[in-house]
């Protein structure tokens, strides 16, 4: 296995290989449990316990990286190369960024060293195309992780003339 540190003290699994590739194969930053029900079409008798088991072990071995959401349930990406991520305001979603950033620690922090700084997220906000979809002038919505809020926005309110 390309990924593990040491070979003969970790034991190989078909199970870990699909994960990570499953994981690798799609951008939606899934959950454990959105991965699980794609995996179950290719290993109908994995469990999801498996799945994050796995999912953790990948983590610390720093083969996948963990993306907080504004969810209450943690996302995983198969991409571990320098990147950042946009997070939709509405749905919590994270996206991959579609354009580099040229920005360093040293250049942002020049003395990150001596506050014991090792690195930095950067994360932006905005509207996915769904969200956008579903916002029109009239209603705007808001997830608050399980509940959806529907605030009616007057056309014309008070005090302002058109």
């Amino acid at each position: 296995m390309q990924y593990m540190k040491s070979q003969s003290s970790i034991r190989k699994s078909l199970q870990r290989e699909m994960i990570l590739e499953t994981l690798r194969s799609i951008k939606s930053h899934p959950t454990a449990d959105e991965l699980f029900k794609i995996l179950r079409e290719k290993l109908p008798h994995i469990s999801l316990a498996t799945v994050y088991r796995n999912l953790e072990f990948m983590t610390e071995e720093g083969v996948i990286r963990k993306v907080a959401s504004g969810e209450r349930e943690m996302r995983f990406d198969g991409d571990i190369t320098k990147h950042y991520h946009m997070r939709c305001k509405n749905c919590g979603k994270p996206f991959d960024l579609p354009f580099s950033l040229k920005i360093s620690l040293a250049e942002i922090c020049p003395n990150a060293d001596e506050y014991g700084i090792t690195d930095m997220k950067v994360e932006f906000e905005f509207l996915c195309d769904i969200c956008n979809r579903n916002c029109s002038n009239e209603t705007f919505f808001t997830n608050r992780f399980d509940s959806i809020e529907v605030v009616n926005i007057p056309s014309n309110p008070a005090g302002v003339v058109e």
